[in-house]
């Protein structure tokens, strides 16, 4: 019995030790993903075009606004979101007064452009 036990006891301190130098041979950062050697990743960040698009895109819409208020003086005081709304207005209201046959096409509204009012 008293070898079995001396036998266990050198068991469990040679287990300990290359535990200890498993640990210690092992000790790399871990990373969650590999390198993608030789893979290219889509970045999602904006390129420079789509950036300038927006802007061109932003400067334009800020001109037609420029230009609906200088059109009719009572939208002067008017926030570019009541503006917008102005416009879709106007475009809805065209589209009810025209007749039935052509409101089943698809149209698109475009809020880069000024409505022109039918009186």
């Amino acid at each position: 019995m008293f070898k079995l036990k001396t036998n266990l006891l050198f068991f469990k301190i040679v287990l300990f030790i290359g535990l200890g130098f498993f640990l210690i041979n092992s000790n790399n950062s871990v990373m969650a993903m590999t390198n993608n050697k030789g893979k290219k990743i889509s970045i999602n960040e904006p390129s420079d075009e789509e950036v300038n698009s927006f802007f061109k895109l932003l400067k334009s819409s800020k001109e037609n606004i420029q230009k609906i208020k200088q059109k009719y003086p009572y939208l002067k005081n008017a926030s570019s979101r009541e503006i917008e709304e102005w416009v879709l207005y106007g475009v809805i209201k065209q589209q009810q007064n025209q007749p039935k046959h052509i409101n089943k096409k698809q149209k698109t509204i475009d809020l880069n452009t000024i409505p022109e009012e039918k009186e």
